[in-house]
Formats: C-alpha cells, structure tokens, sequence
C-alpha cells in the first residue's frame, strides 16, 4: 500500500469513529424505547365458548369482560361507574332505562358502537333459537320470557335502538339491581355486522369484534390464550398493558411450579391445596373474597329415567338425596381436602350478600356441616335401602381440575362408611363435563357443578333452579316465588321472599351442597393493581408492571 493510499485509509477511519461518536452522543438524550408490558397469568381449563350471548364458565367470561364493555361497570374501587354508556335515566316507576351511549366509543375494526348493538345483543339472548343459558337473566326485560318461549314477538320486547346512541330499556317490574346486570357478560354488545353473516365469528382472531380495553389476538387450545390492548378502545391511553397471556394449566402442581419458575407473573387461583396454609403464612399468597359456591348436581330432569333408570329410580326420591346430604362431614372437605379458607356449605346461597337491613342474606344452616349420619340412614331405609342393601351404584362426573378430584374421592370415602353407598368417579376435560351436564344433553346422574355470582343478588343464585334455567329442578311453586319476589320493591320483603324459596329449594334437595368458594391468588410485586373482584373478574385496563 502506498504513503498516499494509507493516509486516505486513516482519515476515513478517523471521519468514521468521528461519526460513530456522534451517534452515540445524540442517542444518549433520545428518549428510551419502553419495554412491552406483558402480564402472564392462568386459566385452569379453556374456554368453552367466548360467545358473550353463549357462554357459561368463568375462563370464557374473564376474556369476554376485558375484550368487551358493557353499559355500565366498576371502577378500580368497585364502584359502579358508566362505561359503553354516557350517561342514563330512570323513570319515576322504576321500570323504563334510557341510556345516551359515548360517541367514542369504536369497536376493534373501526365501526362505531351504537345502540342497535346492544339492541341486537341483547335479542340473540333472548331469542329461542340460540337456547342461552343465561336467557332468565334477561326476563327481567318487557316480554324477555314471552319472546324466549316463543309467545311473543321480538318487536314486543321492551328494547328499542331510539337513535343510534341512545338506548330504552322497559322492565317487567322495578329491578334495583338492573344496573349492575348490565355489566354481565351476557349483556354486553356485540356487532351485528360481523356476528349476523358468520356463525364462527369467535373461532378466529381477526373476527372476533370487541369494544372493550382488549382484543383477541391468539387462542392455542390446551396451551395459551393472548390479548393485546385495543387501540381503538375509548380509553386507551389508560390501559398500562400491552399484551395479557393466559397459560391453560389444568394442573395445580404445574400452575404453582410455573409461578416460582418466573414464567408466570400471577397464578390466580388452581394452587395446590396442600401448599395454600404454608403459603398464606409466608405471605407468599393471599385469599380474596369470593361470591361462589360448589355442590353435587343432581339430574332431576324428565329425561334422568330414560339416560339410566337404574340410577334415577334412587336419585330421583328427596329422602335418598337427603340422606346422601347428611352422609358428607363438610368440616372435614374444606380443613383437610380444599385447605384454602373455603367454609362448610349449609344452605345454597352463600356467604356476602348484605340486605338494606346490614344484615347478611345467608343466616340459617339447613343442616349442620358435620352431617347426620343417623338420620341419613334412618332416611335411606325409609326409602327402601336399609344400610345401602340393593342400592345402586352412582356415578359422578366432574371437570379434572384442582381439588375436584380430591373432594370426590372424600365424598366417595363417606358414602361407603356411612351409608355403604358406591359412588364412582369419572373424571373429564371441563368443557366435556360442560356439554353433558348441559340442557341440551343432561347426559348425567350426578355432575359438578359451580356458580360464581355475575352480580350480587341471591336471585342470581336461587334463579339457577327455576324450571326455565338449565339446574333441570322442576317445581313450579319454587318458580312462583322467585317471579313474586322479582316483582318485589321493598328490600327487605324481597329478601324475606327469596329465603322463602331457598327454604323450599333445600327441602327439595336437588343437589349436596359442598363448600363456599375462596380464591387463592400469587402475585408478583411489581404488578400493581391487580384486584380481583368477589365475582371472580380481573379488569386488566387497570393493571401495570412496574419493575
């Protein structure tokens, strides 16, 4: 290389670490790209369905809460705020809703939400042929009932699109609670344009239309559910987070082992009951309030003779079902089997409605949580099988998740001490047990089953066991009841009337009754906000990671 080639070579060396200086200097006050805020939490099963108008299970109304926005919801406090909806009025009688919906309020792929929307949303419930489950819950609405039992017309509901932003809403009665109703699941709205033409409008990311602080972004069976924040939503610039994955772990060993492996940054709920105390004691949970309950259902539809008439025959007389009631020591499930704080069940609605009196609704134990071997007995011979002699044996199917397994086999265990009664376990996929327990199947003697409160009432409880909800208990006194008492405005008469009918509900006894639910959450210091309601529900919209 020549003198002259080499002295070009050190300029453009120097020209270049002159210009590599620079950068780094100027990169020195550009602000700091932000990290993604990911928060990684669990589901114990997947979703059955993420259909607002269809679902029934706890996985699916969690994502349906946070990808959509009702009329109406909570604030961070709890309180009951305006949120798809401006603002609203009541008339004088109580029975008419008028609701101005936000002009801003935009669903995921650009088309403004209107009141037609809601409108819509609310009819699908309703109509016959979808067979919602949650249809009842509409029947508080003008006609809802007629219309579901097809004696009536949609245009005689009580639901009208005035204008494009503004609701009416025409009740049967006065209904205090109808408010809080319209932040449920099954009230939510939903976009005529993409739901009408495609029936697999929640099969498919890009289709599934919401107009809430989240969207959908991917759904891998049996592995994770991923939402990302919603840039169209009304409020956006207040949600912290960017994306909230969901690991479908049905395995209470693998939700905790994950957790401490720092893979998840919440593991809410699905902890090895074993590991709850010591991990309560060292701060390393906690439990939240929880409005749930969990029992044995009962098949005590028309159709249980005809799906096993050997079993039915016996399951299908009270005094057997009360008698197979007072044979399970419920002190016993919940300090040596759940171990998370649950308490005995001793009636069905439980513990955390409070009245306009103060007082809670739950006031009276049906029976005492240690059972009563001797009158179980004494019951089931008077049914006709003296210390278990020709009684058949039951089966019982529930969802393989958390401690289900582990209660049955303890109820198992009792049966056969105290009454010699066989029960055998067949355990499945939750979304399986689902199908069969269903109204549309009932393929079942005896089935798991569950219910958190989607609103704080005990008419959202007992209403689980009218003839037209999907508990198959079919006694029309029952019914009447639970009609009187909606049709109800003093409080304190309404709740008189509703004990009334949980009275005659537990002489029936078309379930056992097992425990009052808690919830059991981890989470990692540096996510702030995570609140988790008495429902059940997290709004992620209000939660950071601050590390």
């Amino acid at each position: 290389m020549s003198r002259s080639g080499k002295s070009a070579f050190t300029a453009s060396k120097v020209l270049m670490v002159c210009a590599l200086s620079c950068i780094l200097a100027l990169a020195a006050f550009a602000p700091a790209i932000a990290a993604e805020k990911v928060l990684r939490s669990n589901f114990v099963s997947d979703p059955v369905t993420i259909d607002p108008s269809l679902t029934t299970e706890i996985s699916s109304a969690q994502l349906i809460m946070n990808c959509f926005e009702g009329l109406m919801g909570y604030d961070t406090s709890g309180k009951l705020v305006q949120a798809a909806a401006e603002s609203y009025t009541i008339s004088d009688d109580g029975l008419t809703y008028t609701f101005k919906l936000r002009k801003d309020g935009v669903w995921s792929n650009g088309d403004p939400v209107k009141a037609s929307d809601f409108a819509f949303a609310w009819r699908r419930v309703l109509s016959p042929e979808a067979a919602a489950d949650y249809a009842t819950e509409m029947y508080y609405i003008k006609n809802g009932e007629k219309f579901n039992r097809g004696e009536a017309k949609e245009s005689d509901l009580g639901i009208r699109a005035i204008d494009d932003y503004t609701l009416e809403v025409t009740l049967e009665s006065p209904t205090g609670f109808f408010l809080a109703l319209t932040t449920s699941f099954f009230y939510m709205p939903e976009n005529e344009k993409v739901v009408s033409p495609n029936k697999e409008w929640t099969l498919k990311a890009e289709t599934y239309v919401g107009n809430g602080p989240f969207m959908l972004q991917e759904w891998r069976p049996k592995d994770r559910i991923v939402m990302v924040k919603n840039p169209k939503y009304r409020d956006a610039s207040q949600v912290k987070l960017d994306r909230v994955e969901f690991r479908i772990l049905t395995d209470a060993n693998s939700t905790l082992a994950t957790y401490e492996a720092g893979d998840l940054d919440v593991a809410d709920s699905n902890i090895p009951a074993a590991m709850v105390p010591s991990l309560l004691a060292e701060g390393k949970a906690e439990n939240v309030p929880y409005l749930g309950s969990v029992w044995m259902h009962f098949n005590v539809s028309d159709n249980a003779m005809e799906y096993d008439p050997v079993q039915a025959k016996a399951t299908l007389d009270p005094r057997v079902r009360k008698a197979l009631n007072l044979a399970i020591d419920r002190n016993v499930l919940v300090k040596n089997v759940t171990k998370s704080g649950e308490r005995p069940a001793t009636s069905f609605v439980p513990y955390g409605i409070i009245g306009s009196d103060g007082k809670d609704f739950k006031d009276k134990d049906y029976f005492k949580p240690e059972g009563d071997v001797a009158e179980a007995k004494r019951l089931l011979a008077e049914a006709g099988y003296p210390d278990g002699k020709g009684f058949p044996a039951l089966t019982y199917i529930y969802g393989n998740f958390g401690v289900n397994g582990d209660v049955a086999q303890a109820v198992q265990a009792m049966l056969k001490s105290n009454l010699n009664v066989t029960l055998n376990l067949e355990d499945m996929e939750y979304g399986v047990m689902l199908n069969r327990r269903g109204k549309k199947n009932r393929q079942y003697i005896m089935a798991y089953h569950r219910w958190i409160a989607d609103y704080v009432d005990p008419a959202n409880f007992l209403q689980l066991f009218t003839l037209a909800d999907s508990s198959n208990h079919n006694n029309p006194k029952y019914d009447a009841l639970i009609k009187e008492a909606q049709s109800m405005t003093d409080p304190a008469k309404r709740f008189d009337k509703l004990r009334e009918a949980e009275a005659m509900l537990m002489d029936d006894m078309p379930f056992l009754p097992l425990y009052y639910m808690t919830n059991t959450i981890m989470v990692k210091d540096y996510v702030k906000g995570y609140n988790k309601d008495i429902m059940g529900y997290v709004r992620f919209r209000y939660i950071d990671i601050v590390k």
